[in-house]
């Protein structure tokens, strides 16, 4: 039974005008007030009356039984900024162009701690009269998981197998199959001291690229240097990406430890922190030391010479994850996928035979 506001204000013991002031962000509602009512509104779901008749007179579809709201929403992680990550904005670019394809609307995109953070922008966007599916990008959900799990059916993840729940469709990057193709490709090229530098989040595609890694060096019977190697949280931001792999790599060369012939990444922000490193001890690539990363983007689009990368194909990625997430919407009990992309190798001038 849809909740009113009424009963808000009865459970909140405030009149329904304090209830509208708070929903319509009034300055006179101290801050405890708001928070009491703000909890309130979250544990009864309630979503605001004019919020209501607008989708009303917008969910003209129907399918079945089931009015469609042709509304898509996106959840991206926790402090998810579209300025510094340019992979996951372009990702999101091209789901939008897929859905325009398909008659369907992003309905907005929002990080888990906007949604965590205001309940009635929650219960007014994670529901099924707004939007018919969720699609949630490199996210456990952190905050919001259980309420997004039990307000919404349609939901597929890209990127991060959530929390091990199997009633989620998943559209993974196969870094596992990434990495390999790395080391091997490293391989015919006669490197043996290979260094990684790797972001590894245990639910997630970049938690096989570590795999990998090490898999594909065994088979080719090289020696792992584990002191060539290092794992960065992958929620780093950008500055501390480049920081860290600056310091680990300027480490490497102060410590006189003999340099690897060839350093792979899993994130262009580490290579542009190693190749820092590198332009200031004077050390030349491919030359001296050769650098190969996962996903060729704007950040080192213009380095030279030009780096030879791993990529996935970002517009395959976003066809596939709508194209699977609007079967679901129309076949809701066909049996939950999980989907690998795979990576290929585009060869540049950063790496040489030796």
């Amino acid at each position: 039974m849809k909740v009113v506001i009424s009963e808000v204000a009865k459970k909140a013991k405030v009149t329904k005008g304090t209830v509208s002031k708070v929903i319509n962000n009034y300055p006179s509602i101290s801050q405890e007030l708001r928070t009491r009512v703000m909890k309130v509104i979250e544990q009864m779901g309630y979503v605001p009356n004019s919020h209501a008749q607008r989708l009303g007179f917008s969910r003209k579809q129907k399918e079945g039984k089931r009015l469609l709201t042709k509304n898509i929403v996106c959840i991206a992680y926790s402090g998810y900024n579209r300025i510094e990550d340019l992979e996951l904005t372009e990702t999101i670019e091209y789901m939008n162009e897929e859905l325009k394809k398909n008659g369907y609307r992003l309905y907005g995109c929002y990080s888990c701690d906007e949604l965590a953070n205001d309940p009635e922008l929650f219960n007014r966007v994670i529901n099924t009269d707004t939007v018919d599916g969720v699609i949630t990008i490199a996210t456990q959900l952190e905050g919001i998981y259980k309420r997004v799990i039990d307000n919404m059916t349609n939901i597929i993840s890209v990127r991060e197998i959530i929390r091990d729940n199997n009633s989620i469709d998943y559209v993974i990057p196969d870094g596992y199959q990434g990495s390999m193709e790395a080391v091997r490709y490293l391989v015919t090229m006669n490197h043996k001291r290979i260094g990684f530098i790797f972001a590894n989040t245990p639910l997630s595609g970049g938690a096989g690229v570590g795999a990998g890694f090490l898999r594909a060096q065994k088979e080719a019977g090289l020696k792992c240097y584990k002191n060539l190697m290092k794992v960065i949280p992958e929620r780093s931001s950008e500055e501390t990406k480049i920081k860290e792999s600056y310091e680990f790599m300027k480490e490497i060369i102060e410590n006189n430890v003999e340099l690897p012939s060839a350093m792979a990444t899993s994130d262009p922000l580490f290579l542009i922190g190693i190749n820092n490193a590198l332009k200031e001890k004077n050390f030349k690539v491919p030359e001296d030391i050769s650098l190969i990363t996962f996903q060729n983007d704007q950040r080192i689009k213009y380095i030279k010479p030009a780096i030879t990368t791993i990529d996935y194909d970002m517009k395959k990625m976003a066809s596939v994850v709508i194209n699977q997430l609007i079967m679901r919407i129309q076949n809701p009990d066909t049996e939950f996928v999980k989907i690998l992309l795979p990576y290929k190798l585009e060869e540049r001038e950063s790496c040489r035979r030796i």
